[in-house]
């Protein structure tokens, strides 16, 4: 069966700016806000743009989805593996701090304004609302433990049948 997520792809360097950018901007800094921050600045940025800001693959977990490869980053810098991403952000607990500032050359200006805006309306969110508002179509639609098909992700939005139009040509 083709999958949609193989239309867009994982950029490494924006994902470490995304782990500073949070960090530094983020009221509640921590892997899960940076999650569902990531996965609503995608939502708005694929309802806008066309494609999300980030291209990780979302897995559908207990707690709403979780963004792949930068889930592995966090556990590897957590864990003490990744020297070259340990100058960027440090790991204690859930908790991610920023050690040095954002590269905004790394975002287009509509990255930075939709994560922007995600972290406006999601970054206090408590646990309990941002599991309840990620448990969306999308997330149901997917098996546990496996990717959330970012044309189901696109089903939530909107204007889902002229994204679709438009990204399926």
């Amino acid at each position: 069966m083709y999958s949609w997520n193989e239309r867009f792809s994982f950029d490494s360097e924006k994902a470490v700016e995304i782990f500073v950018l949070v960090a530094q901007k983020a009221p509640i800094p921590d892997i899960y806000h940076l999650a569902k921050i990531c996965y609503f600045a995608d939502l708005l940025h694929l309802e806008r743009y066309g494609r999300p800001v980030c291209g990780d693959n979302y897995i559908k977990m207990e707690n709403g989805p979780v963004p792949s490869e930068l889930y592995s980053m966090f556990k590897a810098v957590k864990a003490g593996k990744k020297e070259g991403l340990s100058k960027s952000f440090k790991v204690s607990g859930n908790n991610i701090t920023a050690l040095r500032d954002y590269d905004e050359d790394e975002f287009s200006p509509s990255d930075l304004k939709c994560l922007f805006e995600s972290i406006e309306t999601h970054g206090s969110k408590s646990f309990s609302q941002l599991k309840r508002e990620s448990h969306d179509l999308a997330w149901e639609a997917a098996q546990d433990n496996r990717e959330i098909d970012y044309l189901n992700m696109i089903k939530v939005l909107p204007n889902s049948d002229d994204l679709i139009s438009y990204l399926g040509s």
